[in-house]
């Protein structure tokens, strides 16, 4: 029996990267769902990320099976699967064209070497294979380049983008008409002082990309974080507070009535997202102490208005911008290739 010219070598790095995310993913979908699952209800935004999460730790783990080994014969490839089992025969003299198409992210590049043979396609990526150059030329030696798939698969990359672009459009000016119906809302939102003694030390906390917040916990209400960032943040006085209000002191906070009704003194029903959605988080739009006003509720309101009417006309011009970009895109593909494209 005749022996393979080439065995492939799978890349070292490629596999590397596949396993550090089959971990890295797997270990953030546990604690995803770990805490959601920690509270009186269960929270949809842990779970929900904790299952994407999980999928790409899933994926990860399939991918390293599915980097298919290939043998190279004189006159044929066959191709087995990772586990190394055979899945199909190729031979050489069956192939009649090839074409090479080079691809890249923001931190990588490689190759896509796709081979036609009898009216089917296989593709062998350089990124899974370190001696892809030379698969490349025992495979496509003496064999036609195609460069007209390259054209068409520009095509049909730009022709993907251009749908993106265009629904990715309409959601930011979705986004733009729930910006305007929050503001609505918020004129006739009414708010509610409570007060409470503070069972954590004051401080100013940083989540993620540097954003600043408050977080103040109440001996009267354990269940509850109560939160003060974003507009909130920046309209208080939060040097002051951090330095002048202890814990175990007394304070005020002003806070959403209908909230205060449904979580604090359960006098309302709640609804889903109220139970699943940020059960254990309150939005502070006030805050003061016997001596001080920290956090004033027109100062808050005030500038609230103000960033939610730039915000709105910011998302109506990118949203439109976004739409009439990807319809120039899909103009400039001939018709023929859309309706190929779209199918």
């Amino acid at each position: 029996m005749d022996k393979p010219i080439i065995i492939t070598k799978k890349s070292f790095g490629t596999l590397i990267i596949l396993i550090l995310g089959f971990i890295g993913a797997g270990i953030a979908a546990y604690f995803l769902i770990k805490d959601s699952l920690l509270l009186k209800y269960y929270q949809i935004g842990g779970l929900v990320g904790g299952v994407i999460f999980g999928l790409f730790s899933l994926l990860a783990l399939i991918s390293i099976f599915f980097i298919d080994n290939l043998k190279i014969y004189k006159d044929r490839l066959i191709v087995f699967s990772g586990l190394g089992f055979k899945k199909q025969t190729i031979y050489l003299k069956d192939i009649n064209k090839w074409t090479e198409i080079e691809k890249q992210t923001k931190h990588t590049k490689w190759k896509d070497l796709i081979i036609y043979y009898s009216e089917n396609k296989y593709t062998i990526s350089s990124s899974g294979y370190k001696n892809y150059e030379k698969i490349k030329y025992h495979v496509t030696k003496g064999k036609r380049k195609d460069e007209k798939e390259i054209k068409n698969w520009l095509d049909r990359v730009s022709y993907r983008y251009s749908i993106f672009f265009i629904l990715f459009g309409l959601l930011v000016l979705y986004g733009a008409y729930w910006l305007q119906n929050d503001r609505i809302d918020k004129t006739d939102k009414r708010t509610i002082s409570i007060s409470g003694i503070i069972d954590n030390e004051p401080k100013i906390e940083k989540g993620s990309k540097g954003s600043r917040y408050i977080q103040v916990r109440l001996k009267e209400y354990p269940e509850f974080k109560f939160s003060i960032s974003g507009v909130a943040f920046s309209e208080m006085y939060a040097s002051d507070y951090v330095n002048s209000v202890k814990q175990g002191d007394s304070i005020f906070l002003t806070i959403d009535e209908g909230v205060a009704r449904k979580k604090l003194w359960q006098t309302s029903s709640l609804g889903y997202l109220d139970k699943h959605y940020g059960w254990d988080r309150i939005s502070v739009y006030g805050l003061r102490d016997m001596k001080k006003n920290y956090l004033s509720l027109n100062d808050y309101s005030f500038r609230d208005k103000n960033e939610a009417t730039i915000l709105f006309w910011i998302c109506i011009f990118v949203g439109v911008g976004f739409i009439f970009y990807g319809l120039y895109e899909i103009k400039k593909i001939k018709p023929t290739a859309n309706t190929q494209y779209s199918q």
